[in-house]
């Protein structure tokens, strides 16, 4: 679940509000959240969750609540890095 945000003015670092609202709705579609945002003269920024990561080990949650990756937790990378975790996980 991709949520993208463009705004004139903005920080280096993506508004908190932003990825609560694409956790939120990623919850809702039983999907990954994904956060683009970009602000003028700043490069374009990507936050998935480190759950994503650590999938890419191959690792097999249980699905229960004490296994699930709190989604808070999350890593920045650029469009070649996102785009190669998508590659890994399909």
């Amino acid at each position: 679940m991709i949520e993208c945000k463009r705004y004139k003015t903005t920080s280096a670092f993506a508004d908190p509000k932003w990825w609560t609202q694409a956790c939120e709705a990623a919850e809702k579609a039983g999907k990954y959240p994904a956060l683009v945002y970009k602000g003028d003269r700043l490069e374009e920024r990507w936050r998935i969750p480190i759950q994503c990561l650590v999938n890419l080990s191959g690792y097999q949650e249980a699905m229960d609540v004490g296994e699930k990756y709190d989604w808070r937790f999350a890593t920045e990378l650029s469009f070649d890095d996102f785009c190669m975790v998508v590659r890994e996980l399909l």
